[in-house]
Formats: C-alpha cells, sequence, structure tokens
C-alpha cells in the first residue's frame, strides 16, 4: 500500500508537470516571486485549521503545482482546494495540487489545505511549491512557505448554570433564596405592574436572560423565568411567581331615573335634557 501510494503521488506530481510545461511555456529568464502561509482557526485538539498560501511579486499567474507536508502526529490533512482567485482547471490528489490555465492575480491566494488538529503539540506545515508560471509564459522561482504551528488541549468548560443571588424590588422571595432552589413565590400590591429582577449568576462565564414578564404584570399569577446558560451551553431555569393583587371593585353610580313621557293629540314623546347647544 504504501508503494503503490509512493507511485501515485510521483504519477500526480509528473502529471503536474506535464500540464504546466503544455500551458506555461518554458522562459529563458526566470522571474522571481515571493510566497507566504498564513494559519486560521481554532488551534486546539479536535478543531480545524486552514493553511492559505499566498504568491506576489510577478502575477498575474497562470498556473502552479505543488504539495503540503506537515507533521502526521499534531495534524491530519482534510481537504485541499483552490484559492481567492477564479479557478480554471484545479485538481488534487492527497498532499499534492495542480492549477493551469487560470488568471491569479499578483498577491492572490493559491491554494488553501485543512487540516484537523489531533494531537496537543507544535509541529509544521509546509507548501511545497514545484512551479508556478506567469501569463506572460515564464516560470517563476519562488520559495516554498513553511510555518510551526502549537496545538492545544482545549481547556473543558464550565456546566454551571446556577445562580449565586436572586431577588425582587418591591417584593420577598418567599421561601429565601438559594442557589439549588428553583421555585419561588411573592406578591406585590394592585399598584404594581412591574418589578425589578436582579439575578447573579455563579459562574461569571454563564449568561442570565428573563422571559419579561416582570415588566408587565397583570392582576392576578405572573411567573417570571430567568434562565441561566452555563459557559458549555447547560441551562438551568429559576421561576418567581408573582401574585398581584386585585384592585377594589368601583362602587356602581345611581341609576338615572326615565324621564317622562308625554302624549300630544295621540303621539308619545320622550321629554329630554336640553344640552350646551341646544336653543
Amino acid at each position: 500500500m504504501l508503494f503503490s501510494k509512493r507511485i501515485r503521488n510521483l504519477l500526480c506530481g509528473c502529471l503536474a508537470a506535464a500540464m504546466l510545461a503544455v500551458c506555461i511555456p518554458v522562459a529563458t529568464v526566470l522571474a522571481d516571486s515571493s510566497s507566504d502561509m498564513t494559519i486560521g482557526g481554532n488551534k486546539e485538539v479536535g478543531s480545524t485549521i486552514t493553511a492559505t498560501v499566498y504568491v506576489s511579486g510577478d502575477g498575474p499567474y497562470a498556473g502552479f503545482a505543488g504539495s503540503f507536508s506537515y507533521d502526521s502526529k499534531c495534524f491530519e490533512l482534510q481537504s485541499i482546494t483552490p484559492g481567492n482567485y477564479g479557478s480554471a482547471h484545479f485538481s488534487s490528489d492527497g498532499v499534492n495540487f495542480v492549477e493551469y490555465e487560470a488568471n491569479i492575480g499578483n498577491g492572490a491566494s493559491i491554494v488553501v489545505a485543512t487540516f484537523k488538529s489531533i494531537a496537543a503539540g507544535t509541529g509544521s506545515i509546509a507548501c511545497n511549491i514545484e512551479s508556478l508560471g506567469t501569463m506572460n509564459g515564464i516560470e517563476s522561482a519562488v520559495s516554498s512557505p513553511s510555518v510551526s504551528v502549537t496545538i492545544t488541549t482545549p481547556v473543558a468548560k464550565s456546566s454551571d448554570a446556577t445562580l449565586a443571588s436572586l431577588s425582587i424590588s418591591p417584593g420577598t422571595l418567599s421561601p429565601a433564596f438559594s442557589g439549588s432552589k428553583t421555585s419561588y413565590t411573592a406578591t406585590v400590591d394592585a399598584a404594581q405592574s412591574k418589578i425589578t429582577v436582579s439575578a447573579k449568576a455563579a459562574d461569571s462565564k454563564a449568561k442570565v436572560s428573563l422571559n419579561g414578564v416582570q415588566d408587565k404584570l397583570v392582576s392576578g399569577d405572573n411567573t417570571v423565568k430567568i434562565t441561566v446558560t452555563s459557559e458549555n451551553g447547560a441551562t438551568n431555569v429559576y421561576t418567581i411567581k408573582v401574585t398581584r393583587a386585585v384592585g377594589p371593585t368601583p362602587t356602581p353610580g345611581p341609576t338615572p331615573a326615565p324621564l317622562p313621557l308625554i302624549n300630544y293629540r295621540g303621539t308619545d314623546y320622550t321629554i329630554l335634557t336640553a344640552g350646551d347647544g341646544d336653543n
């Protein structure tokens, strides 16, 4: 299997060189370009990082070929894709890649390799650029960039989704607050249409949110919910059943006496109270 893989890689490299030989005529003068590699992503075990290779100096370029090498104890290759140009005939096989008949602007990224970080430690990633051709048929000499990347073990995120304190104003919680108890009751006067809820998470990295009921209390029972979300996404919900007293029933006014009726020549008429605009 190892021998066959080496043969495949060798054939891929030969194919890349042949393609570039056809698409990029050999020139008598070699130009010089520069290359660079940047690393992006979360450098922790289990996360992915990207190695992006840039070239500049004698662009635009028509094509390139090369391969990636890396420290296999720290990284696992996931994919190789073209950079931020209009890809024409990009292809990759294992660690090898090739592009031809393209139009790659000066300073563009030409290839991006994605790796999974599999172990903590410091490892190297290199891009071996074997061929780089310009649009006018000149083969450009360019160095192969290499970077050293340190992968760390991720710090465990807290699952604490409890409150360190909880109070309301006005009003008093019953029973007294305890971080392990999640259900409370309170009563407020009929005139109290809102209360202030003060809640502090036990873990500084946890987040606290309210459902908004505290700002629009209705007469009778209201359930205020305080949700605590821990650093790792776990949630815990505290509830306060707030009872707003019902106001006194207004006393009804006296029922007005009916106005008298009169009968004039066989027709009934109602006597009305004159208004301000009546003559």
